[in-house]
């Protein structure tokens, strides 16, 4: 493999990784709230069934978004 690597890019020259990362982190992130659903539902008053629906819906649906929101700014940054 002689080829050259780029793996020091700027995220906005790789929007689709640089989205996969984001929609990863999300991903993640949702997972940690659903996690700590108790200790979320009694700091801010909240009911559990309704946290633990937001993480059942957000976890697909949150990373997709996320995916699509950072690849389409990563373009419009090209584009300057």
């Amino acid at each position: 493999d002689k080829r050259e690597h780029h793996i020091l890019d700027r995220p906005r020259n790789a929007p689709t990784r640089t989205g996969f990362g984001v929609a990863w982190i999300t991903a993640y992130f949702i997972g940690l709230v659903g996690g700590g659903n108790d200790l979320w539902a009694t700091h801010f008053h909240l009911s559990i069934n309704s946290i633990t629906w937001f993480v059942r819906i957000f976890f697909f649906v949150g990373p997709v978004i996320a995916f699509i929101v950072t690849k389409r700014i990563c373009l419009g940054l090209q584009r300057r």
